[in-house]
Parts: structure tokens; sequence; C-alpha cells
């Protein structure tokens, strides 16, 4: 019986040693720890958080630089805006005075001031002469009736002209073409007329028109004029 129970023993000691270890406590909280779902949805949740971090961040950049753009243009479309609306004004002024006045154009070389067509003829005739070839050109040796208009002619020439002022008729009365005498307040005398006959003896019964005023010379002498005409309504 002693052998018997030597023998049991031996047997439950070698059981015992193949029984294995327990695992120790440490060890099974680790495996515990890394196998924890809610560890993996937090960082699932933080990178969406930076996804969404950054997207945000590129949002707010196109928005910043769409608002730039659209600043910009807003600008220069007022700009744009004013000028035209300025042009219109400028349009509208203009057809108003087309409406008002008409059309009024000259032909080719002729200038026009307050309806009327002025044309400075650089050939140098006779004062009988000058008044053909205006009356030719469809209009007459110029007749000056305001001071506006002088001050005007005298603007545009560097010489003497031909005008359509004569005393011919009566010595001393000066008459415009259409008959009217003239008024020394609208055209004035840049010397006084003295009829002076020593180079012919007709006197001087024609005059001119320089920057100065009005001058009596010769009809027979030769200088360039200006004629006149009314302005065409288109």
């Amino acid at each position: 019986m002693e052998m018997a129970d030597e023998s049991s023993d031996h047997i439950y000691l070698n059981m015992a040693i193949k029984q294995p270890r327990a695992q120790r406590p440490e060890a099974q909280q680790k495996v515990s720890r890394s196998s924890d779902p809610s560890t993996a949805s937090c960082g699932w949740a933080v990178w969406l958080l930076r996804a969404l971090s950054c997207l945000l961040l590129a949002v707010s950049i196109a928005l910043g630089l769409l608002y730039f753009k659209t600043a910009k243009d807003y600008h220069e479309t007022s700009f744009n805006l004013d000028q035209i609306t300025a042009e219109h004004h400028n349009l509208s002024k203009t057809v108003a005075d087309w409406k008002k006045n008409g059309c009024n154009q000259c032909p080719e070389n002729w200038v026009l001031f307050s309806d009327v067509c002025y044309y400075f003829s650089l050939d140098k005739l006779t004062w009988n002469s000058s008044r053909d070839a205006c009356v030719s050109a469809g209009g007459d040796l110029v007749t000056i009736q305001s001071s506006q208009e002088q001050a005007f002619l005298k603007h545009q020439i560097n010489a003497l002209h031909w005008v359509g002022l004569t005393d011919v008729v009566t010595e001393g009365d000066w008459r415009w073409l259409d008959n009217t005498p003239l008024n020394e307040s609208t055209a004035s005398w840049g010397k006084t007329p003295d009829d002076w006959k020593s180079e012919d003896p007709t006197g001087e019964d024609c005059a001119l028109l320089n920057k100065t005023g009005l001058y009596d010379v010769s009809c027979g002498k030769k200088y360039e004029c200006i004629c006149e005409k009314v302005a065409p309504v288109i």
C-alpha cells in the first residue's frame, strides 16, 4: 500500500507540473485595453475632425478670394457705369440741341460759327472778284452783325481780308451788302477811314478786316477774303 501511495503521489506531481501557468494580471489587462472598441472609435473621430477642420479652412480661403474678386469687379463695374452715365448725359444733351436748333453742317474747309459757315480764302483778288468767288460758292462776302462775330473772325485770320462793307454809293456812308449801315459798336475800325486817293483816284471805298479791326482801301487792290453762307440744316 505504501508503494501504491508513492506511485500515486508521483503521478499527481507530474500532472501539477504539466498544468499551464496562470497569466499575470498585467498581461490580461494589456490584452483587454488593446481590444477596447471605444479606443478605435476615438481615433476615427479625431481623424474626421482634422479633415473637417482642413475643409473649413479651404472653404474660408475660397470665400475670401471670391469676396476680393467680387469687390474688385463691383468697383470696376461701378466705374464703368459712371462713365456710361456721363456719356449718356452728353449724348442726350447733343440730341436735345439738335432737336432745338437742327443739325448744322458746313461744307469741307468751311468753319461753323453760330449757324453760319465761313470760308477764309487764300486767293488774292480784287474786292469785286472776291465777291464773285463767294457768290459762286453759294455765299457772299461776310457781313459782320455782332461784336462776337467780329471777335471770332479776328481770331481766325492773320492777314487782311476783304469783307462785305463799302461806301462806293455815298462817300462816308459805310454799308454792308444787305444795305444795313455800319454799327461801330459791333464792328469797329482799326484805323479811321480817310479815303486816301494817292494810289487810286476813286479813293478807298472797300473795307478790309484784320486782327485790329476794319480798314478802308482801294477796291482794286488784291487781298484774301472771307465768304459766308447760312449753314444747311440736315
